[in-house]
């Protein structure tokens, strides 16, 4: 998909860079909701993993306001994509994702909080950049991606991109800035690009409050990881997609029964115990179905459970096949 440069223009709480005036020959409808969510939603799962805890505070405000009737949770989703030269991951993970928000039917919303110092940086930029490309032609055409930053960057890319205050974390008054300023900065640049039923609902709820429910979610979500373990967990989703061979379905359940899965080492944990599990005579596609239904089996010392446990078993005069 190609798209076109444009202008920018500066301003606190305002609009750094502004696509969304070229968008409108995307624009076939003005659907004021989707009842169904579109392809592209479908095929991702929400993740419990967050790369950080100022992302989540933010984010989560953000998702309440775009998507009232939608679970937060369900906003921060990971999507299996095709690994490419220009997006060298079978994951594409947007820190915001949201549908019928936008006029063009189908299309995405994507936001990305860059404020986080490592975005700055040269490679910061260059991974940035091929984010908001590998963003934009996995969803329809007509789709945006809004960039939350806190200081200006030169740089040419297909985003609208926004500045925005630092707040304090759990800090009310300074969050409630923030969020004030990014719905500013989006009314702004996308009005014309927004459903109207959203751009009513942003302007009635004028300065924006914050969510206690939004809150409380991202008060839990800092529990759950970091950068660090966001990347274990998506190279453990690899491993038992691609060596296991379970489905999408399939991982998303599994870590569902037993996330401790995501603190498992692939190499010292996972591998071998599938191994041992193999050596019992079962086949591939039986491996599959045991670990499926019994994913806490990954967690469970071979040697001070597994085995005594087939041992016990064998002894009940049960065959191999049994």
């Amino acid at each position: 998909m190609q798209h076109p440069s444009w202008r920018r223009w500066l301003r606190r709480g305002g609009l750094i860079h502004c696509p969304c005036a070229n968008l409108s020959r995307f624009t076939f409808g003005a659907a004021l909701t989707e009842s169904t969510p579109p392809a592209w939603w479908l095929k991702g799962r929400p993740r419990n993993v967050f790369q950080s805890k100022a992302e989540v505070e933010l984010l989560s405000q953000l998702a309440v306001l775009l998507m009232p009737d939608e679970p937060i949770a369900e906003a921060f989703r990971d999507f299996p994509v095709q690994r490419c030269q220009e997006w060298g991951s079978s994951r594409l993970c947007p820190d915001l994702a949201a549908h019928g928000v936008l006029k063009t039917p189908g299309a995405a919303l994507f936001i990305e909080y860059d404020g986080y110092y490592r975005h700055m940086e040269p490679l910061g930029l260059t991974r940035d950049v091929r984010k908001t490309s590998a963003l934009l032609k996995f969803a329809p055409v007509g789709s945006i991606v809004l960039r939350i930053a806190h200081k200006e960057r030169q740089w040419k890319d297909n985003s609208v991109q926004v500045l925005v205050d630092g707040w304090q974390s759990e800090h009310v008054p300074s969050l409630r800035k923030t969020v004030r300023q990014v719905v500013a900065s989006l009314l702004q640049s996308c009005r014309a690009e927004l459903v109207p039923g959203l751009v009513s609902r942003l302007e009635a709820r004028a300065p924006p409050q914050i969510d206690r429910h939004a809150k409380t979610f991202a008060v839990d979500a800092e529990l759950v990881g970091n950068a660090s373990s966001s990347s274990k967990r998506l190279a453990v989703q690899e491993f038992l997609q691609t060596e296991m061979q379970l489905t999408t379905v399939q991982v998303a359940k599994s870590i569902a029964r037993f996330p401790s899965v995501l603190g498992c080492s692939i190499e010292a944990n996972l591998k071998p115990k599938v191994q041992w599990i193999k050596g019992l005579g079962l086949s591939q596609s039986q491996v599959v179905k045991v670990i499926a239904r019994f994913p806490a089996l990954l967690g469970y010392s071979i040697e001070a459970n597994l085995k005594p446990t087939v041992d016990w078993i064998k002894g009940l005069g049960l065959s191999q096949s049994q």
